[in-house]
């Protein structure tokens, strides 16, 4: 089965208490079904949103960079779990039902948000609240898209980082 490539969005992670760089793919109850074509070895490209909602019982997100922060390679396919929804502090929930297992290849570049929406063929000041396939969150892209994507993270690195950009796209 030919190699698939992703972009997901996430909420920001807190960088200050150590949290390890963006990784995995997850999908709400009711969301979860283009999921069903992730496969193992395929690529995802993760972008962090500017905000997210706060967990009840957790301290307040950091303001997200806005731009795809991490390439990753899938691990596995997709898994589902019975935990409890999660309880934000505006008072809604989230069952994050859907869960795909994918590891960093690297986290040190950026693809910023308007560098991202031109790929993808929306508006430049388009925030990606509601992205993806039926509002996942995630969705496929095409080869030249993840080209495009893996050259321009290459070429920005966070704080002098070198990326090991030695992966084939």
């Amino acid at each position: 089965m030919a190699k698939k490539y992703w972009v997901t969005t996430q909420w920001p992670h807190d960088r200050d208490a150590g949290e390890e760089p963006h990784e995995n793919i997850c999908a709400a109850d009711g969301k979860g079904g283009i999921l069903s074509s992730i496969q193992e070895g395929d690529i995802v490209f993760i972008y962090e949103t500017k905000r997210g909602k706060h967990p009840v019982e957790s301290p307040p997100l950091q303001t997200g960079c806005q731009s795809v922060v991490t390439i990753a390679e899938v691990k596995d396919t997709v898994e589902s779990n019975d935990d409890p929804p999660t309880e934000y502090t505006d008072g809604t929930s989230i069952s994050w039902k859907y869960f795909v297992e994918a590891s960093a290849i690297c986290s040190d570049g950026r693809v910023c948000r308007a560098e991202l929406n031109g790929i993808l063929g929306y508006s430049p000041d388009y925030n990606l609240h509601g992205f993806g396939t039926n509002h996942s969150g995630v969705m496929e892209i095409d080869i030249t898209q993840a080209r495009k994507l893996k050259t321009i993270f290459c070429k920005n690195p966070v704080d002098g980082a070198e990326c090991p950009c030695e992966f084939v796209i």
